[in-house]
């Protein structure tokens, strides 16, 4: 009986771990990438994909992780973006 609950014990703080791990990953990943108030000009080309707008933005500094801005994209439910021009900042965190 004392085993088990020290293996539910384990299993309990293991998970808390993770979730605070995966929350403090995710909020790093969102956070500005600089605080510098320097401004990028950005084309994004009409018909550029998903996964090549992050390609872009991450060349310009502007996000820390392909990956991670296309799983943003994902959860936030975000269908389309716009081809244009774009000035941003790698101050520019999410709005909240």
């Amino acid at each position: 009986m004392k085993t088990l609950r020290n293996i539910m014990l384990s299993i309990v703080i293991i998970t808390a771990v993770l979730i605070v791990g995966v929350c403090s990953f995710y909020n790093y990943q969102l956070s500005p990438v600089s605080n510098s108030e320097e401004t990028v000009l950005i084309e994004i080309p009409s018909n550029t994909s998903k996964k090549q707008i992050a390609s872009i933005l991450k060349e310009n500094g502007l996000i820390r992780d392909e990956r991670i801005f296309i799983i943003y994209l994902k959860i936030m439910k975000t269908a389309n973006l716009k081809a244009g021009y774009y000035e941003l900042s790698p101050n520019m965190g999410e709005k909240k």
